[in-house]
């Protein structure tokens, strides 16, 4: 994984993303950093060692804004009848079936393949018994940012100082930062939301939330008995007996969990006045699309942030959800749901979408100084993707390629912090073999657990 000194990329398409398509264009690497962006005929002469990719883009690495790569082999294990039931089985098989080898298997094969089709940096969730999960994939180069979930077990928050540093560990390279995971408002006290802002606020950290994502919320600030039955007795009672609370947004606004450093997950059921929230805060959404629309929770309406001027991202989230990490997929599956969810408003701009998958997710991470787009002085984190002549004929607009064309495995070259780590079918990473087979022995023996689980139920039936 070492840097290859000052190296010249060519391709068909540059698509810089902070400024427009450069046609047959290139970009100049030397060490970590990107010294030149532009047209080939107009590169500097700095005795660099040429890479040429014909007919593909060059662009900036994929940003995956919210994922859990602890639960990267718990991919075709679950049932999606019902969406808080499909949440509680992988609460169930975290704490009945998985391993400590399981998830240190699991972390590092979602690293790989995270790297194979893509994605340069991911903000992963990262659990308080495994906090040394975001070292793992930072060690294979994948840019991580650690965010801790708080529950109600969490410890108190004068411990978090030593867990976060825990996180952190030596650094690597510079690609792992930590940041905070409050997991919903509705298994967290406001009080306590309260206290991991002000904490974030002090240390200058992200927070991230699991918001509005399933009806069940809603129903929640509704008072709706069915939803009682899944949180605590006293957060019901502080909820039932103020009216002033009339959504999950709103709840997170008033516990001052909203603000400019926070990320919204999900955020499937919003009206316009959540918006409007969100917006005052200046608050990014990270949109999981392909999990939202499996677990039937449907999308959040696009247009509608993007008109009250919110930052929109996006996430994969679990890949026992959403079965891979593959922003390629997120962002067709964005573009093709919203416009059915708002089929009298116009598709969302393939532009905006490349953007949302890119410099929209290093802002939410706020790393945008440092990635999301190709401009000298940023970090070399980019991929190419191959553009087949089959598949491309007659699309000569390079946006529209990714968002409507091309898929994950046209990705041919990532690099990040300026090592290529994947080029034409190679993982570059000496233990990328060992990872494999180490996620296929766990895969099987995780399978074989789930037969023999004593209390584990089978379906959301059995439990009824």
């Amino acid at each position: 994984m070492d840097r290859t000194g000052r190296l010249q990329l060519n391709a068909d398409w540059v698509l810089p993303i902070a400024t427009p398509p450069i046609r047959r264009g290139c970009v100049v690497v030397e060490g970590s950093r990107i010294v030149f962006v532009g047209a080939q005929d107009s590169a500097p002469q700095l005795g660099a060692e040429v890479r040429e990719y014909g007919p593909a883009i060059l662009m900036p690495g994929l940003v995956n804004a919210h994922c859990h790569l602890n639960y990267s082999l718990l991919r075709g294990r679950l049932d999606f009848s019902d969406a808080f039931w499909t949440l509680k089985q992988i609460s169930l098989i975290k704490h009945q079936v998985l391993t400590e080898e399981d998830t240190r298997a699991a972390v590092a094969f979602g690293a790989l393949e995270s790297i194979r089709f893509g994605i340069t940096t991911v903000a992963t969730v990262v659990d308080r018994h495994y906090l040394y999960t975001p070292r793992l994939s930072a060690a294979l180069g994948l840019r991580t940012m650690g965010l801790l979930s708080i529950k109600r077990k969490t410890p108190q928050l004068e411990t978090l100082d030593a867990l976060l540093a825990e996180i952190a560990g030596p650094q690597q390279d510079g690609l792992l930062s930590v940041g905070l995971m409050p997991h919903t408002v509705y298994s967290l006290a406001p009080e306590r939301l309260r206290e991991v802002s002000r904490y974030a606020a002090r240390r200058d950290l992200r927070v991230f939330i699991h918001l509005a994502e399933l009806r069940e919320e809603l129903d929640f600030f509704k008072r709706v008995p069915r939803a009682y039955t899944e949180v605590g007795e006293g957060l019901r009672l502080f909820y039932e007996n103020n009216d002033a609370v009339s959504s999950p947004v709103d709840a997170a606004y008033q516990a001052d969990l909203l603000t400019s450093r926070t990320g919204a997950v999900h955020c499937a059921q919003l009206d316009d006045r959540d918006i409007e929230l969100l917006r005052q805060a200046g608050s990014s959404v990270v949109l999981c699309p392909h999990t939202n629309l499996r677990m039937g929770n449907g999308l959040a309406p696009v247009h509608n942030l993007l008109a009250g001027g919110v930052e929109v991202c996006l996430g994969t989230d679990s890949a026992a959800t959403s079965s891979r990490y593959d922003l390629f997929d997120e962002m067709h599956l964005l573009a093709f749901a919203s416009r059915m969810a708002q089929p009298h408003l116009p598709e969302l701009a393939s532009e905006w979408i490349v953007r949302a998958a890119t410099l929209s997710g290093a802002a939410a991470l706020g790393l945008d100084d440092q990635i999301g787009s190709l401009e000298p002085g940023k970090s070399a984190d980019l991929i190419a993707v191959a553009l087949d002549p089959l598949a491309c004929m007659g699309i000569d607009n390079p946006y529209d390629l990714l968002v409507y064309v091309c898929r994950c495995t046209d990705v041919c070259l990532t690099m990040i912090d300026g090592r290529v780590l994947y080029q034409r079918g190679h993982l570059l990473i000496d233990e990328a073999e060992a990872i494999l087979q180490q996620a296929r022995a766990a895969t099987g023996h995780i399978g074989e657990r789930l037969l023999h689980a004593p209390v584990l139920p089978i379906s959301k039936e059995s439990t009824e």
